[in-house]
């Protein structure tokens, strides 16, 4: 019936067993004075599963796998695996606890509704739901290492040391220096800056052959105030003569741009040599 390690599995609870030691019997036995009182134990061992219960929900929670939830003659234990963190394991602590809590408060509130207990069964129920679970919890939270409260009241550290790194911390003198001296540097009008003020000025910007203009746009072009570039054209640096006549095969006679020489190199692929045809200009 017993295992070797002296427990025997009773129920589950949502795949979690709930096992019982051979020292629970005797355990009551001290608690109710060695006095027959059913209800006091049931409420005992109800209390005392409820507890672990608390501890294993938790561990589900967190990703881990409950192995077993003991009771035995001197309280519970709840075994589980896996790789809590701190923070974890100090929540998980503080589970029997509210489990505690809600069925005192549920003890209370039937209470409240159907009156006081009539009989001694429901009697030791409620002293062991309302008292007997008060000193238990106020016990278990003590900060020693074996009990509860050696993990749980590490658990406002943790909630102290997550609102001190979300809070703003105040920037030191020398960021908000650099930050004001970034800012002015910002506002310092570079060659860039300047030239798209000029622009916005209306002050023409001769860059690479164009000039920047700003003026009314064009019309089914850019709005009221673009800025155009209006491209040079470059003069050429030739122009046929006034009268001249090409002939086939010949060249045509070129005058430089100054009115100078007549003829001269061979610009539109007349053999090498031959001298261009002009048509005599008529006397006076």
């Amino acid at each position: 019936m017993f295992s070797d390690e002296g427990y025997t599995t009773l129920f589950r609870v949502r795949g979690m067993p709930v096992r019982l030691h051979w020292s629970f019997p005797l355990g009551m036995l001290m608690i109710g004075g060695f006095n027959f009182v059913p209800g006091l134990w049931l409420a005992y061992f109800v209390l005392v599963a409820a507890h672990e219960l608390g501890h294993g929900m938790l561990a589900r929670r967190y990703g881990c796998v409950v192995t077993s939830l003991d009771v035995h003659g001197f309280g519970g234990l709840c075994s589980y695996a896996g790789y809590p963190t701190a923070y974890q394991n100090s929540v998980i602590a503080w589970g029997g606890v509210l489990a505690q809590g809600a069925l005192g408060l549920s003890t209370l509130g039937l209470v409240a509704v159907l009156g006081q207990p009539a009989t001694e069964f429901s009697a030791g129920m409620v002293h062991v739901f309302t008292r007997v679970s008060a000193i238990i919890a106020v016990i278990n939270l003590l900060p020693l290492n074996g009990l509860d409260g050696g993990r749980a009241w590490k658990l406002p550290g943790f909630w102290w040391r997550r609102v001190r790194h979300r809070r703003p911390s105040s920037p030191h003198p020398d960021d908000l220096a650099a930050s004001f001296a970034a800012k002015i540097r910002q506002r310092e009008p570079g060659p860039f800056r300047k030239e798209a003020e000029g622009a916005a000025r209306g002050w023409p910007e001769a860059r690479g052959g164009a000039i920047e203009r700003r003026g009314p746009g064009r019309a089914g072009g850019r709005g009221v105030g673009a800025t155009h570039r209006r491209r040079r054209r470059p003069r050429a640096p030739f122009r046929r003569a006034r009268g001249s006549v090409a002939r086939p095969g010949h060249a045509s006679s070129l005058v430089a741009g100054s009115g100078g020489d007549v003829g001269g190199a061979d610009r539109a692929g007349a053999p090498t040599g031959e001298a261009p045809h002009a048509r005599p200009r008529p006397s006076a």
